[in-house]
Formats: C-alpha cells, sequence, structure tokens
C-alpha cells in the first residue's frame, strides 16, 4: 500500500512539475516573441509640483552606456526642438538623456502646469535600459529644451525572472520609482521552487522500501520468538 502511495504521489509530483516548466517556457517564448516583434514596455511618470514654463519632462541616467544602444527615435521633431538645446545635449557627471540617446520616445502627453498632478507615459523598453543604466534622474524642460530643475537621484534596484513597468514620481525635487509586475514569471518561479522543496522533504520522510521490508521482517521474527 505504502508503495502505491509513493508511487502515486511521484508520478503527480512530475507531472506538476513538467507543466509548471511547460508554462515557464511558453510564458518566455512569448516574451521573446514580443521582443523581436518590436512590441515594447512603457514608462510612467507622475508629476508634481512641476516648475512654471515646464512643457515636458526627460529621464537623465547614468551607468554603463557603452551598453545602450542609440535607436532611431527622432524626438527632437516630436517635441519641436532645435538638436543643439541644453536637454539634447546634456552630459554632466555621467547623466545622459534617454530621449535623446535611447530608445525611448515621446507620446505626446502634455503637462499643464495649471493642474497639481500631471500623468506622462514614454515608450521603450524600460526594463532593458535600466539593468544597464540604474541611477535616474527627471528633468523639467520648456518648449526650447531648457532644463528649468532636475530631481533628486534614485537608483533603480535591478528585476530578475519577472518583466515589470516602471513607473516615476517626481515631486519638485524628490523622485521614487515603483516596479508593477507585469507578467506572472517570478509567482511561477516561487511556486516551483516550493514544490521542489516540498518534494524533498517529503521523499526524505518516507520510508524506503527496504527499512520497511526491515521493519516487517523483524515484527515476524518478534511473533516467532514469542
Amino acid at each position: 500500500m505504502k508503495r502505491a502511495v509513493k508511487a502515486l504521489f511521484i508520478a503527480v509530483y512530475i507531472a506538476v512539475l513538467i507543466a509548471l516548466f511547460g508554462f515557464l517556457g511558453i510564458c518566455f517564448g512569448s516574451c521573446i516573441g514580443r521582443e523581436s516583434s518590436g512590441d515594447v514596455s512603457h514608462v510612467e511618470i507622475e508629476l508634481e509640483n512641476v516648475p512654471e514654463g515646464t512643457v515636458f519632462v526627460d529621464i537623465l541616467a547614468k551607468g554603463n552606456w557603452e551598453k545602450q544602444r542609440r535607436a532611431d527615435v527622432d524626438n527632437e521633431h516630436l517635441l519641436g526642438i532645435d538638436r543643439n538645446c541644453e536637454i539634447v545635449k546634456y552630459d554632466k557627471d555621467g547623466y545622459k538623456s534617454l530621449m535623446f540617446n535611447t530608445e525611448i520616445f515621446y507620446e505626446g502627453d502634455k503637462i499643464d502646469t495649471e493642474k497639481s498632478h500631471n500623468h506622462l507615459c514614454y515608450g521603450g523598453n524600460g526594463m532593458a535600459i535600466f539593468k544597464n543604466l540604474p541611477y535616474v534622474k527627471i528633468a523639467y524642460c520648456d518648449k526650447d529644451g531648457n532644463i528649468l530643475g532636475i530631481t533628486e537621484e534614485k537608483k533603480i534596484m535591478p528585476v530578475y525572472l519577472r518583466e515589470v513597468q516602471y513607473e516615476f514620481d517626481a515631486d519638485g525635487e524628490e523622485l521614487s520609482c515603483r516596479l508593477i509586475t507585469q507578467h506572472i514569471y517570478f509567482q511561477i518561479w516561487l511556486l516551483l521552487l516550493f514544490m521542489l522543496i516540498l518534494g524533498v522533504v517529503i521523499l526524505m520522510r518516507m520510508p524506503s522500501s527496504k527499512n520497511t521490508e526491515h521493519i516487517q521482517s523483524g515484527e515476524l521474527d518478534n511473533e516467532r520468538k514469542e
């Protein structure tokens, strides 16, 4: 009976592991497919207390710029600014503009300084960008691309085994960042790890067939001696 229960548990356990690995394979395959097809994530920015005259904001970043490629995005034309303006040419203390040096692109959101709160959305593969450029600031810019103010520095923590969306909150000089999980890769990895640990613990606690036979033979010997 115990052998049958153990065999059933092992069969169910292996089936669940195969299903989890299969699901992870499908998830990663779909992720690669989205990247190859040009699908991108977004970077969200929530703004409060913006300087007077602010028309748009940019993300300044610092890190390993050698690993970051410059995509063919003409944000200067979209914003109506000159290529020689301050924000486009900004290069100070290792910080450069993401909108004019990476694949982050402007989606047309306008800033209304009369409102207490503004929401902006920028396109681009932020997940990959911030792995190479983890230190960020937000720059407030006027209609000509002049910088009106810059927030404090914020370090983006690395993200593994999951796809996230970055959301920045800029309140005057203060800056914070939230990571919102877009897919359930991380939860599946945790479930898989839990299943592996649980399976090992249960298998270790189960008596082996040899021990069972030894116990049974010992019981028979005791009965014969009596």
